[in-house]
């Protein structure tokens, strides 16, 4: 019962934001759901966890030079990045999404939600929706204890891959995209004087072009 309300809400608001919206955003908004998609939204969303875990950038600055960071596509246009950069404070865990002209914020935590369920990440330190509909959600995990993660993950990824169809994924993520409030910690801004690109996707936002607030 409390999911069937849970969809009810989202698609009144869906409903809601794409009032004025592109004929390409309706119709990505109309078929976001079709059984057709599920299943390449959880395959790519897991291919893209692997891949970000076998590159992690030894500093910011490494990160920032790459061009081709990790990232993956769905066929309806959903970009997603995934990086994970040591730092000073311990390692930087960034995921974000988009897709162009615009992503709904309902939409946007499901895929962000989806990322969390598939993971193992929990709900993020710092999660923020940028001007342009970018989602970001960003971890900081102290250096000793992403050793003890990222060995105890993999496991669990692999008895949640096995036991959990792509439905039941799809459905844990719209659940774990209730946990998603802009913040609670200060949300990230660009550094001072940068510009916003024009590119609606979150390759132009990484965490290295974000910075507390001051």
């Amino acid at each position: 019962m409390k999911t069937l309300l849970l969809t009810i809400t989202m698609l009144a608001m869906l409903s809601s934001a794409t009032r004025g919206a592109t004929d390409d955003t309706k119709s990505f908004v109309d078929h976001f759901h079709d059984d057709v998609n599920i299943p390449s939204y959880v395959a790519l969303v897991d291919e893209l966890i692997d891949a970000g875990e076998a590159r992690i950038y030894t500093s910011v600055e490494e990160q920032k030079k790459d061009s081709r960071s990790p990232r993956a596509k769905t066929p309806n246009g959903i970009l997603m990045l995934y990086t994970l950069t040591h730092t000073p404070g311990g390692v930087l865990v960034h995921f974000s999404t988009s897709r162009a002209p615009y992503l709904p914020t309902a939409l946007g935590k499901h895929i962000v939600g989806l990322f969390m369920a598939r993971s193992g990440w929990p709900k993020p330190a710092m999660f923020s929706v940028s001007d342009h509909q970018v989602f970001h959600a960003v971890w900081m995990v102290p250096e000793v204890q992403f050793v003890q993660i990222k060995a105890a993950l993999p496991e669990l990824r692999e008895k949640t891959r096995k036991s959990e169809d792509a439905k039941a994924a799809f459905l844990r993520g719209l659940l774990r995209s209730r946990d998603l409030e802009e913040g609670p910690n200060q949300p990230p801004q660009r550094n001072a004087g940068s510009r916003p690109s024009s590119d609606d996707s979150p390759a132009s936002e990484t965490p290295s072009s974000l910075g507390p607030r001051g």
